[in-house]
């Protein structure tokens, strides 16, 4: 924790320094229009074909990209025919498999197979609506004799994952033989991946040179047997560390899977994919739709140029707001803390606004650590997330991008994007990035109270001054803030009212804190010229002054409440009533 702490406090707003990133030779630009963020789309190809040909280069990890989409992997063992003495928790019957099947469907789903997932998944590359993918461990008969009916019959892509020493085995319960393998290679949608050879309870526990040898065996002997190109891997008992993982890169494995639940595009990397076991599929279901229902995703915008600063004013009933739109943002990162006006004078700044949380929140702190990755214009790394613990509590929270040209916000995943290297796929010369709170409008639309709770802090309804940073849908910046006490929701009607395209929440209450020149526009005090609380962090806008910002003629708002049209959905069975 000290070595985090001397590298924040690195980070001075009074000594600048180089920017010097590197490109990435390999970055993948995603281009945004001006006024609308992009959702990937396009044609839906058939599943590629398993096979030795396969001009795929060198490895690649989860793109920025694939995060606009939510796919659920289902994981399967043996298909029994009714449940009986001998029945295993991870055993399910033809009946229920059939019913998943139908299910899915009947809910808008779509099964797609692991080779369209690899590609989604580390190229962006558009999947239908709701995908699934099945895959099976073990290589059981059980497979062939009850699942298979119902694959062909559906003609549903599906996987099966093989340990190659026990290939047509008939102790304990039976497995497929080669036979069978080749059989279902050519009549059915099948890809074949291994498990491993031994099987062993647990591979990080073997040697390395034991552990190279688990997986190299088993991917050779396939490839000699099935005359195919494997390039997926299932984990046996889930188990895997770094080494295993970059052993599988290493060997020509482009995506290999776990055992814990969770969406795809959010598990930690390409070679520890998550999957829901079966007989959580319906929970997994929920959990896509509820995030599916929030709307937050990966969103890039083009940045209006040159734009001068300007000031709106909007009052909404009793509430009165202030907005700060134009100019170019950058983000500032003090080596204590200091107050927003303080950070304006420093950068010489036409106005500016109080950033990010920071880990530390008593007001006699001088701890300058974020909670969430930040970069600055004065240092050319990304300082990780200051908090190490419950990093969940972050996950799919808004992470805020830009460089002069383009803004990206994207849904948080901590275990991987402190890397500026998986930033730069989306925003190749990014300067600046912060974590929000909470989303509170996606596409032009407020965000209600429960989906903003569903990715936020839980007070983030509690009563007080606000502040938020975001986009307008003519690419302008924009910095806002309530005058007196509102719940976020209110915060985020008000901002997509004004013409917000995308908003996330800073820090609020004591911190609220909205300048422009001399002014206090808005402070976290009952009074908005008591200055607010210092922080260490705050985000300036750069540029000239509009004229007639200092004095704008107040909007009053006539409009209703709009709510988005955003559903929370559950996976319903339609025959049950669920």
């Amino acid at each position: 924790m000290n070595q985090t702490k001397s590298q924040y406090h690195t980070g001075t707003v009074s000594r600048s320094l180089p920017f010097s990133f590197l490109l990435c030779a390999l970055a993948l630009l995603l281009v945004g229009c001006r006024g609308s963020a992009p959702i990937i789309g396009g044609n839906f190809g058939a599943p590629n074909p398993q096979s030795a040909a396969d001009p795929e280069p060198a490895f690649k990890e989860i793109s920025l990209k694939a995060l606009s989409d939510k796919v659920l992997v289902i994981m399967y063992h043996d298909v029994v025919g009714e449940r009986g003495p001998g029945t295993e928790w991870f055993d399910i019957t033809q009946a229920q498999f059939e019913e998943q099947i139908e299910l899915v469907k009947m809910n808008g789903g779509n099964f797609i197979s692991v080779e369209q997932l690899t590609d989604h998944l580390t190229k962006g590359t558009p999947i239908p609506p709701r995908s699934v993918v099945l895959t099976f461990d073990d290589n059981y008969t059980g497979i062939w004799d009850w699942a298979v009916p119902v694959l062909k019959r559906f003609d549903v892509p599906y996987a099966v994952y093989v340990h190659t020493n026990f290939v047509g085995g008939t102790t304990g319960r039976p497995k497929m033989t080669w036979a069978q393998l080749r059989e279902l290679k050519r009549t059915t949608k099948i890809h074949i991946g291994a498990h491993t050879h031994t099987h062993p309870e647990d591979l990080t526990l073997l040697s390395r040179e034991q552990q190279r040898k688990e997986l190299e065996e088993s991917k050779k002997i396939l490839e000699a047997q099935l005359d195919m190109t494997i390039t997926s891997m299932a984990w046996a008992n889930g188990k895997h560390d770094e080494f295993t993982m970059e052993l599988a890169r290493e060997l020509g494995y482009k995506i290999a899977f776990d055992m814990n639940s969770g969406i795809a595009q959010q598990s930690k990397s390409i070679m520890a994919v998550h999957r829901f076991p079966w007989n959580k599929m319906e929970q997994g279901w929920d959990e896509r739709e509820i995030q599916l229902g929030t709307g937050f995703r990966l969103g890039v915008v083009d940045l209006a140029p040159d734009t001068p600063v300007d000031q709106i004013r909007l009052t909404k009933g009793t509430i009165n707001y202030s907005f700060l739109v134009g100019g170019l943002p950058k983000t500032m990162l003090s080596s204590s803390r200091m107050g927003v006006s303080e950070f304006v004078q420093e950068a010489g700044a036409v106005g500016g606004i109080n950033g990010g949380f920071f880990l530390l929140a008593a007001i006699r702190e001088t701890d300058n650590r974020m909670i969430g990755p930040i970069k600055t214009d004065a240092n050319p790394v990304v300082l990780p997330s200051a908090m190490k613990t419950e990093l969940d509590r972050l996950r799919n929270r808004p992470l805020v991008v830009w460089s002069p040209e383009k803004i990206a916000f994207i849904p948080y995943v901590p275990e991987r994007m402190d890397d500026p290297e998986l930033l730069k796929t989306v925003v190749p010369s990014f300067t600046n990035c912060f974590l929000g709170g909470a989303w509170l409008v996606v596409d032009g639309r407020p965000l209600t109270k429960e989906q903003i709770l569903s990715h936020g802090s839980q007070d983030a309804q509690d009563p007080r001054r606000r502040a938020f940073f975001g986009v307008m849908r003519d690419g302008r910046i924009v910095a806002g803030a309530s005058l007196s006490s509102v719940s976020s929701s209110m915060l985020a009607q008000a901002a997509a009212e004004i013409g917000c395209l995308y908003a996330v929440l800073l820090d609020s209450g004591f911190s609220t804190s909205l300048v422009l020149g001399d002014q206090i526009l808005a402070s976290g005090h009952s009074t908005k010229d008591r200055p607010s609380r210092p922080v260490p962090h705050a985000i300036v806008l750069m540029g000239t002054l509009a004229e007639g910002a200092m004095n704008p003629v107040p909007v009053i708002s006539t409009l209703h409440t709009r709510q988005p049209d955003f559903i929370f959905g559950r996976f319903r069975d339609p025959l049950r009533g669920s």
